[in-house]
């Protein structure tokens, strides 16, 4: 099957959680090729599993982004642009978030709710806004934004912990 054939994901967080078995899942056929983005260094444990996979199967690229460093934003459409073969995305997938709050909600500092927001909002986005014109290259031309947030609130009379997804999807 021509790489022209063959439908492109471009996965940004598929090093763990629900973008790693995205990427699992979607490397399992020869018709994909995956594109997947870590945070940090090969040699990190939490990127190992990425890393082993994308050694065994040749449809796996592995790209480093970090989704709150505007560096690292403003070069990943030339980082894909360098892969053999590359002809454009088909699907963008953002699934890359944090969750590590655990102060009671009414004493969360505001720096805690704006690295929050800059992950998991504006990251995906400021990442989409580089490599739109990669979407354009190829007839499907689509973006899913979710994530499985958890949230853990501590109110000075009870405690809530949540875990709900949240999912859109966007045709270009």
């Amino acid at each position: 099957m021509s790489s022209s054939s063959k439908t492109t994901y471009f996965i940004i967080g598929g090093n763990r959680g629900i973008g790693f078995n995205l990427v699992k899942t979607l490397s399992s056929s020869t018709c994909n090729v995956v594109i997947a983005s870590a945070r940090g260094s090969p040699s990190l444990p939490k990127n190992k599993q990425l890393e082993d996979l994308g050694k065994i199967r040749k449809n796996v690229h592995i790209v480093r982004l970090d989704v709150t460093e505007d560096e690292s934003i403003d070069n990943i459409a030339g980082e894909i642009k360098k892969m053999p073969s590359f002809q454009g995305i088909d699907i963008f997938i953002a699934s890359s978030g944090i969750s590590d709050s655990y102060y009671d909600v009414l004493k969360t500092p505001k720096s805690v709710w704006l690295e929050h927001y800059a992950t998991n909002a504006l990251g995906p986005i400021l990442t989409l806004q580089k490599v739109y014109p990669l979407l354009l290259l190829k007839k499907l031309g689509k973006f899913f934004h979710f994530q499985c947030c958890r949230v853990y609130y501590r109110f000075p009379t009870y405690t809530c912990f949540c875990v709900w997804p949240v999912k859109s999807c966007f045709e270009l």
